[in-house]
């Protein structure tokens, strides 16, 4: 099994010719078309799709795990394991492994739902909502707690303001008051998450 190490790296990007070509409104086309590029050829994101295409939650966390260095290969061995109880209710651990993975090291929480009230004692169950759209905030969020290990990973908002401050999202983003993650502010966050010093990094 793979282990997760606590490292600072900043990785190389060589960007190379002839790549899918994805075409944007938050830069000018060329510097967007680049983004794009550098994301599949680092194998980022598997695919490039329209600009305002909705991202959901699963495939968020999927492109923020492998900035962190996490492959097809150990997503699918996290797939494998099993748990005395499931990371998240609504998921299993088959082909959902880099949730899976996200889910163990808390860079990817749940949703508390209630399932049952018993003698007004509230029962939850912890939910990911993997095929629901991801919001903004998600993204953040999911990007922050690889950066730095912090004491309030569940505070999306002080997350985001954190977020703020090192330039991971500006006032000036067309998506910065958004709700919901388009693939145009994803692959741009993706982008310079890559530009980053990752407090947790994948490694062999």
């Amino acid at each position: 099994m793979k282990l997760i190490k606590v490292i600072i790296l900043t990785l190389s990007l060589f960007i190379v010719s002839n790549s899918t070509l994805c075409y944007g409104a938050i830069y000018d086309k060329d510097e967007y078309n680049e983004i794009c590029k550098v994301l599949q050829e680092n194998n980022i994101v598997d695919e490039i799709k329209p600009r305002n295409t909705y991202i959901n939650r699963k495939e968020c966390i999927k492109g923020v795990m492998r900035v962190i260095g996490t492959t097809d290969e150990v997503a699918n061995e996290w797939s494998n394991v099993s748990f005395y109880e499931p990371i998240f209710s609504d998921m299993a651990e088959e082909d959902n492994g880099y949730v899976i993975f996200a889910g163990v090291h808390r860079i990817a929480l749940g949703i508390p739902e209630v399932i049952a009230v018993v003698s007004n004692n509230k029962y939850y169950a912890n939910n990911f909502k993997p095929k629901n759209s991801a919001k903004v905030k998600d993204c953040v969020a999911f990007i922050m707690r690889c950066i730095e290990e912090r004491e309030n990973a569940e505070d999306c908002d002080k997350l985001f303001s954190d977020a703020e401050k090192m330039g991971l999202i500006s006032k000036n983003d067309s998506f910065y008051n958004d709700k919901y993650l388009y693939a145009y502010a994803y692959y741009n966050m993706l982008y310079r998450m890559l530009n980053e010093q990752r407090y947790y990094y994948v490694k062999e």
